[in-house]
């Protein structure tokens, strides 16, 4: 009869390895001194208008508006100014709605276009805030009287 073979000692799991914790989702830098000025700046452009808007944030990195109109239900988004890493973003949604404002803008305000309607800034740059300024009070006045303000 044949004989049985001694069962190989089973073998201890390996012991379980821990994990990393998830890392907390990144939040924007607070960026520098030049950030800061930049930022209050832009924010300071937008709050011109804010008493016919919606302020939806207003905390140290962010600066955000809505329309107090719904558009098809819904608030329209107006403007931000917000810091990242290493730049300040200005947001200005009319320019969607009234693509012709930007006709007539100067190369050195169209340059710092993001996409059709972000404008970044790394420092402060007196001359493209006054002509954002002017951009965004024409803008204003475009939504005021389509009946969005």
């Amino acid at each position: 009869m044949p004989t049985k073979k001694p069962a190989a000692p089973k073998k201890k799991p390996a012991p379980a390895t821990k994990k990393a914790p998830a890392a907390a989702p990144k939040k924007p830098s607070a960026g520098g001194a030049d950030t800061h000025a930049v930022f209050a700046a832009l924010r300071d452009i937008l709050r011109r208008h804010a008493p016919a808007l919606d302020v939806k944030k207003d905390t140290d990195i962010a600066f955000y508006l809505d329309s107090r109109i719904p558009h098809k239900g819904k608030p329209l988004f107006f403007g931000a100014a917000m810091i990242h890493k290493s730049y300040v973003s200005y947001y200005f949604f009319p320019i969607y709605m009234c693509p012709e404002l930007v006709d007539g803008l100067s190369p050195a305000l169209r340059q710092r276009m993001q996409g059709k309607s972000c404008f970044n800034f790394k420092a402060v740059d007196d001359a493209a805030f006054a002509e954002l300024a002017e951009l965004t009070a024409r803008g204003f006045e475009r939504f005021r009287a389509r009946g969005l303000i």
